[in-house]
């Protein structure tokens, strides 16, 4: 929450659902003050890698009459129905957050777990957080915090680590297919124009323009390839690449086209330059990919990564130290089990 205007935004509850909004108004004109614990839960249905914490701590702080925030660490593994943050306060003075932390915790959680799981098939080098233009450009620096709790270090955009220290980050980017197009379709004159402005980086040359991959591999220019780091492969799922027999099987960026990609590098003597992919890729089709051999060196992910499917939800469960909770969502919460969790305020 770096953003001065967004936190000031937050706190004085632009973000914030109506009907809580009304509540706090209710509870300030009727003079009711209770000493009240709220906790946040998930209910998927497996245990989920949290993430949002830390960003909801930071304008919390900022709120008074807060008493207590407990929590879980970002990237914590957690099971459903147990709490993973806790505040303990007057309900007047945190009705206005409540949807707003709702949603932190939903999208970061999502985005950090889906992380996660890519990275029990694959190592953090191959993979490339392309979610630049999956989502709304403001999401990039929670997006991008949430990702790399989730084990992911290469990024796309400067705004995905603004909320990181770590120095092992990357903001890496290979070339659009507009660069090509910009040179009359001629990969070989984009390269050229692209080694000419940044000589020190090793070029990442986009082979799908023409919708033949293999030839336009063998086409690249033979002073060129000293300077040639990867190719990418870019097929959209809706077309067929040229090389390939027209079946389903074969659409997009397919375990042939990979495959067929490496034996032309290997007999172009390209044999050291990578194979990066993207378009239409989740984890499933990685899995999928990494089970056949398929040579994959790194994939590209977007709009699979940021897709929220956490849900997130506070319930009031204590009320003046007395359990007091809506049926269904009662919780024994007992202050030591608390205190063993990080204190945040």
């Amino acid at each position: 929450m770096k953003n001065v205007h967004e936190m000031k935004k937050i706190l004085r509850g632009d973000y914030t659902a109506l009907y809580l909004t009304k509540t706090k108004k209710i509870l300030d004109t009727n003079k009711v003050k209770n000493l009240s614990m709220m906790r946040f839960t998930h209910f998927n249905k497996t245990p989920i890698y949290v993430c949002g914490l830390e960003h909801c701590a930071q304008f919390l702080k900022k709120v008074p009459g807060i008493f207590k925030v407990y929590g879980v660490k970002d990237g914590d593994k957690v099971e459903a129905g147990k709490p993973f943050l806790v505040i303990e306060g007057d309900y007047s003075k945190i009705a206005e957050y409540e949807s707003v932390i709702d949603g932190i915790l939903a999208r970061e959680s999502s985005i950090c777990n889906h992380v996660k799981q890519v990275l029990k098939y694959i190592k953090p080098n191959q993979l490339i957080f392309m979610a630049d233009r999956a989502d709304l450009y403001l999401a990039q620096p929670y997006d991008g915090y949430a990702a790399w709790v989730g084990g992911l270090n290469i990024f796309t955009t400067k705004a995905h680590v603004e909320l990181i220290e770590d120095k092992k980050v990357q903001v890496v980017g290979t070339m659009p297919h507009a660069l090509i197009q910009q040179f009359n379709g001629n990969l070989n004159k984009a390269l050229w124009a692209y080694h000419k402005t940044f000589p020190n980086e090793k070029l990442s040359a986009l082979v799908d323009y023409h919708n033949d991959v293999t030839k336009e591999i063998r086409k690249i220019d033979k002073k060129l390839k000293p300077y040639i780091g990867s190719i990418r492969i870019d097929t959209s799922i809706r077309m067929c690449d040229k090389s390939l027999t027209n079946k389903p099987e074969n659409y997009g960026v397919c375990k042939q086209l990979v495959i067929n990609a490496r034996k032309a590098l290997d007999a172009c003597d390209m044999k050291n330059v990578k194979i990066i992919v993207s378009s239409g890729f989740d984890i499933s089709k990685i899995i999928d990919f990494v089970k056949s051999h398929v040579p994959v060196d790194c994939f590209g992910l977007g709009s699979s990564l940021v897709k929220v499917d956490v849900n997130v939800t506070g319930d009031l469960v204590y009320l003046n130290n007395k359990p007091e909770a809506k049926t269904g969502r009662e919780v024994k919460i007992d202050h030591k089990d608390l205190n063993k969790l990080n204190i945040y305020i």
